[in-house]
């Protein structure tokens, strides 16, 4: 576990709020970081997301400020079309313990993404505000 973030760390993640709208998704993302020991990872699912960042259920607890490489799996909301990966990496904004979950929920910011990343993540949350699938199919069900 990293050190507790500094008085200036703390200040910039409080003053840094959410602009965009969330989504309730649940897609698998890998979340991997660097410890004193090594590399470490671990598995959680997205509670929601949004163009800015994400909020992950996982059994890791990070400390505030902690850079994170992520890779989200994105399901296409229907069985005709490939599952597809994107990775980004990201700053821990928040983390608290979660009863229900029986594990961390761990708030996101996005810092950057790797190749065209950037580009397919908006035309995700772009699909899902508009009720088209990942793969183009219309979502009789939205998540809002």
């Amino acid at each position: 576990m990293s050190d507790p973030p500094t008085p200036d760390i703390a200040a910039e993640i409080k003053s840094e709020r959410r602009l965009e709208e969330r989504h309730l998704v649940h897609w698998m993302m890998l979340l991997s970081w660097t410890t004193p020991a090594g590399p470490a990872t671990a598995r959680g699912e997205t509670i929601d997301l949004s163009l800015g960042g994400a909020r992950v259920a996982v059994e890791h607890n990070f400390a505030l400020g902690e850079k994170v490489a992520c890779r989200l799996s994105v399901h296409p909301w229907h069985g005709n079309a490939a599952m597809f990966e994107i990775d980004m990496s990201a700053k821990v904004v928040h983390c608290s313990y979660s009863r229900r979950r029986k594990g961390f929920d761990v708030g996101l910011q996005f810092e950057s993404f790797s190749g065209d990343g950037k580009q397919r993540f908006v035309k995700v949350v772009q699909a899902i505000e508009s009720g088209v699938s990942a793969a183009g199919a219309k979502i009789i069900h939205s998540a809002r």
